[in-house]
């Protein structure tokens, strides 16, 4: 697949529940992000960004029990200007994070 499924959360709307022991968390300080994962399996479970946002795969999403990827709806397209595929639909496509240039198609 030449993109990633990924869902922005506010810090508090994302929640360890079980094993917060294994939760170790690796920290690059030049962009200020942060990846969350299980010591014991070694998976990634969320990374925390800039703006203090926790970002989850979409493979994660289909394995919790109180949210449904069925539920989600996709309202944007980030980093578009490192596309390798070009993707058709009305979505805004911002060229960097969200508070970036949109991208328009000529």
């Amino acid at each position: 697949m030449p993109f990633s499924i990924l869902t922005a959360w506010n810090d508090n709307h994302v929640e360890i529940r079980n094993g917060k022991e294994n939760l170790i968390e690796f920290s690059l300080l030049k962009n200020k992000l942060k990846r969350h994962f299980c010591s014991g399996c070694g998976d990634t479970l969320f990374y925390t960004n800039s703006l203090g946002w926790r970002i989850v795969s979409q493979i994660l999403i289909d394995t919790f029990k109180d949210v449904s990827a069925t539920n989600l709806s996709p309202d944007k397209h980030l980093f578009y200007e490192q596309r390798i595929v070009t993707i058709k639909d009305s979505l805004p496509k911002y060229l960097r994070g969200s508070n970036s240039q949109i991208y328009i198609d000529s």
